[in-house]
């Protein structure tokens, strides 16, 4: 799963997607750091920052992987667009 380059997203959905990786899902893309919703707030962007923790370390390399896919993404626009 690919997350969208976003820096928000609701405590449920990062729950959500914190079980996917704990079953197994491979996830890539830029952890949360606050949600975009007012339900809860502020406690909902604390909630949503702990909740990110849990991709721990990952951070890093979860950006390298990004990153290497937008390079791709570009070359292979580039090579369309010849």
């Amino acid at each position: 799963m690919v997350l969208p380059d976003l820096n928000t997203m609701t405590p449920e959905l990062l729950n959500k997607i914190i079980s996917l990786t704990e079953a197994g899902a491979t996830i890539t893309g830029n952890p949360p750091v606050k949600s975009p919703s007012l339900s809860g707030f502020p406690e909902c962007d604390e909630k949503v920052s702990n909740m990110a923790r849990r991709f721990g370390g990952k951070r890093n390399s979860i950006r390298y992987i990004t990153s290497c896919l937008r390079e791709r993404e570009n070359m292979v626009g580039k090579r369309s667009d010849q």
